[in-house]
């Protein structure tokens, strides 16, 4: 019981320490580092329904706390990836800082830029600041099958036309953001038919942010 308490301690410390005398650089090299993604969903290119081996990712980090925006920016050249800064406002005047990257990846490059994601919204849990990430391809997968084969639980279905547009729940998923009445933290949504060469689909992570 006591080696059982001490350790409890010696663990606790340990985080303590790691949070407050790590920047937020290292800190979110450290999470990059030891950061282990439960691999039992797969995104769009290794879910088995993409005949495509190319997918274009896109990471959206954004906050309406002016006092966020040095630790972002301190955090993001540690991805390796250049990033586009914008500053918008509502009708309001309301200001939001918002940063985006997208980049090109493979079937081996997935999981790795799963991981980011993954990293980037655990660096940014203190809620001043959200992370979307979208994964766009060619070709129109059909996202009910995607839902079901992954056991993901559906909590909003819109058909409109030749788009369909499914937002779910799951829990090997971190975060979630309110859509309606219902809480979401994966989104996919496929327009147009493949024999047409119209055909496109985005797997959004909690939800998608920009138009499709």
């Amino acid at each position: 019981m006591f080696y059982r308490g001490f350790r409890s301690k010696k663990i606790l410390l340990t985080v303590i320490f790691i949070m407050v005398f790590l920047t937020p650089t290292l800190l979110f090299a450290e999470v990059m580092k030891t950061t282990r993604v439960n691999t039992e969903l797969p995104l769009l290119l290794n879910s088995g329904l993409a005949d495509c081996n190319e997918a274009a990712v896109k990471y959206i980090v954004w906050t309406e706390d002016p006092g966020k925006t040095d630790e972002i920016e301190n955090i993001l050249p540690s991805t390796g990836l250049i990033w586009q800064k914008q500053i918008l406002s509502d009708f309001a005047g309301k200001k939001v800082f918002q940063y985006m990257t997208a980049q090109k990846i493979n079937e081996e490059e997935e999981r790795q830029a799963f991981i980011l994601y993954h990293s980037l919204y655990t660096v940014s849990m203190d809620g001043k600041a959200q992370v979307f990430f979208e994964e766009r391809v060619g070709e129109a997968i059909h996202a009910e099958n995607y839902f079901e084969y992954n056991h993901i639980s559906r909590k909003q279905n819109i058909i409109i036309n030749d788009m369909m547009s499914i937002g779910g729940f799951d829990q090997r998923l971190p975060g979630g953001v309110k859509a309606g009445e219902d809480k979401i933290n994966i989104q996919m949504v496929t327009k147009g038919e493949n024999k047409t060469g119209n055909g496109k689909t985005v797997l959004a992570l909690p939800a998608l942010m920009e138009e499709f």
